[in-house]
Formats: C-alpha cells, sequence, structure tokens
C-alpha cells in the first residue's frame, strides 16, 4: 500500500505543477481572459497564500513548502495574464462562444456574416473561427498534458522520498490556516460556477484546466489514505482532505457545464 500512496502523491505533484498551464494557453491563444472569473483567480491564490504560511508554521517538509511557494507564483502568473488579456484591446469572447473583434459592428447580425469561398458559395464565418479556434487544438492539448504529467510524475516518484513522514503536529494557528485555505480553495469555483451560468457559454475556459484539478486532488487524497488509514492520521490531515475532496465536488459540476453549454 506504500508503493501505492508514493505512485498516487507522484501523480499528485506532477498534476498541480502543471495545472495551470492549460488555462494560460488557452488565454494566449485567445488572446482573451474573459472567459475566468477573476473572483475564482483572486481566492484560489489567497487560499494558496494561506496554505504556504500554514506549511512554514507548521514546519512541514521542504518540498511540500516549495509546492505552495510554486502554487502562489503559478496563481500571479495567471492572475497577470487575466490582467493583461482584459486591458489590451483584441479579441473578445461573446457569450455564445463567438470570438468577435471589439464586438460586431452596430446593428449587425453575427449568423449573417459569412465570407465567400473558391466557387462563390457562402461560408458562415463564425462556425470557420469556432472549429479553428475551440475543435482542432482539443486532442492534441489534451495529449501533451498527459505526456508532461507522466514524464512529471515519474520523474518525482523515482527522486522522491520513499515515506509520507511522521503526523503533523501543527500547532493551533498553522492549523487554523489550514482550515482558512480549504475554505478559500472551496468558495473560490462558485464565482466562477456562477459566471458560467450567466453566460450559459464556458468560452475561455480549458476543460484541461479543471482535469487536472480533479485528478491531482484525487492522487492527493489517495496518497493520504492509503500509506494510512488510522484516525490520528487521518485527523492531522483533515483540513487538506477537506479541500481536495470539496474541490473536486465543484470540479465536477464545472465539467457539468461544459457538457452543458458545449454548443
Amino acid at each position: 500500500m506504500e508503493t501505492l500512496s508514493n505512485i498516487s502523491g507522484s501523480v499528485s505533484l506532477a498534476c498541480w505543477t502543471v495545472v495551470l498551464l492549460p488555462q494560460l494557453i488557452e488565454q494566449y491563444q485567445l488572446k482573451s481572459s474573459e472567459g475566468v472569473s477573476v473572483y475564482f483567480l483572486g481566492i484560489w491564490l489567497l487560499g494558496d497564500m494561506a496554505n504556504l504560511v500554514g506549511s512554514i508554521w507548521a514546519g512541514l517538509r521542504p518540498n511540500v513548502i516549495l509546492l505552495a511557494m510554486w502554487f502562489v507564483f503559478s496563481d500571479s502568473l495567471l492572475l497577470t495574464s487575466y490582467f493583461y488579456y482584459r486591458n489590451r484591446s483584441g479579441v473578445k469572447i461573446s457569450p455564445n462562444n463567438d470570438n468577435l473583434e471589439n464586438g460586431p459592428a452596430q446593428g449587425s447580425d453575427n449568423s449573417d456574416q459569412h465570407i465567400n469561398n473558391e466557387e462563390g458559395d457562402h461560408v458562415p464565418l463564425v462556425h470557420e473561427q469556432e472549429d479553428h479556434m475551440f475543435v482542432q487544438p482539443a486532442y492534441i492539448s489534451k495529449l501533451g498534458y498527459a505526456i508532461i504529467v507522466t514524464v512529471v510524475a515519474t520523474i518525482s516518484y523515482l527522486v522522491s522520498d520513499s515515506s509520507m513522514g511522521e503526523d503533523v503536529n501543527a500547532s493551533f494557528g498553522a492549523e487554523f490556516l489550514g482550515f482558512i485555505s480549504t475554505a478559500l480553495y472551496l468558495s473560490a469555483r462558485i464565482p466562477q460556477i456562477i459566471q458560467n451560468y450567466q453566460r450559459k457559454s464556458v468560452a475561455g475556459l480549458s476543460m484541461g484546466f479543471f482535469m487536472l484539478s480533479i485528478t491531482g486532488n484525487l492522487t492527493y487524497a489517495g496518497q493520504v489514505i492509503l500509506y494510512r488509514t488510522d484516525k490520528k492520521w487521518l485527523m492531522s490531515y483533515l483540513p487538506w482532505l477537506m479541500g481536495s475532496l470539496g474541490t473536486i465536488f465543484e470540479d465536477l459540476i464545472i465539467l457539468a457545464q461544459f457538457y452543458r453549454y458545449k454548443e
């Protein structure tokens, strides 16, 4: 069981290392950050900051603290990307998943926009853009993420410590910050879920982002539970287990929205 715990932990580490990459690529390709909620990113950053301070306060292992630092850095990078594309002029995403250059001209109808092909037939411009930007790159990008996660997980397993360590004997303050970070993680998805519902669209969001999040949380919980199942051990990891399992449920809601609003 310890070997399974180590493998699960390596997969979790790999997922969390690259979790924000799909969303960064999505915003770069679209030159827009309209699809992601800034409240989602901001609250998640606060959660990772609380997690970092709590990890240092509790005296957790250096690799755990370094990973928490990486989370804060990557969150800041994604927020910077958000504001960069938010403030620049260029491509915007409408609630109907249409890719528009500063919006359509007043009084125009997107459904009537078209171009002529070589035979003189009318080809809808909007459908061409949607096929190019939302369909064709999907399989290639998902394969790329799978390869990256596999490589990182393998390296992590080969070089990591074979033991999760002893019980976490955190002070009250460090444990309190752990629960605060958990509450922030659970709250972060709510603005994104609401925004998707209001827009009736998930355009601008990367499904790979949430798939990696679910996989990372599942394997993290698996790492803890597979290593030991006694009450003292599980209680020492309770804040982190609550955060992992709770955000899985919310990420599944967002994946359901991908299916609901895919048209």
